[in-house]
């Protein structure tokens, strides 16, 4: 009557844990699907030649935008028309 009793025990419990282990599988997978990993979005950031502030690169002032030149010239961003124009007086009086 005890091994009996026993056995019914160890199933019980045995159950009792797969049903616990469903449960968890279930919330971490509702989980998942309310809080995807959303790749990120970051945009390149290039710093200004004159002030040294950090800006998207796609917002930057940049010299090949303001000149027609042929010859390619050094990348240089800015995050203002003032700060370019400031860069390229400097530039001129050295």
């Amino acid at each position: 009557m005890r091994s009996l009793l026993f056995f019914f025990a160890v199933i019980a419990v045995f159950i009792v844990v797969m049903i616990a282990a469903t449960r968890i599988q279930t919330l971490r997978s509702s989980m998942k699907k309310k809080n995807p990993k959303k790749p990120s979005k970051e945009k390149p950031m290039v710093k200004c030649a004159h002030c040294g502030v950090y800006l998207p690169k796609n917002e930057a002032i940049t010299d090949k935008n303001q000149t027609d030149s042929v010859e390619p010239l050094p990348e240089e961003y800015f995050c203002c028309q003032e700060h370019h124009k400031a860069f390229i007086k400097d530039k001129s009086n050295h």
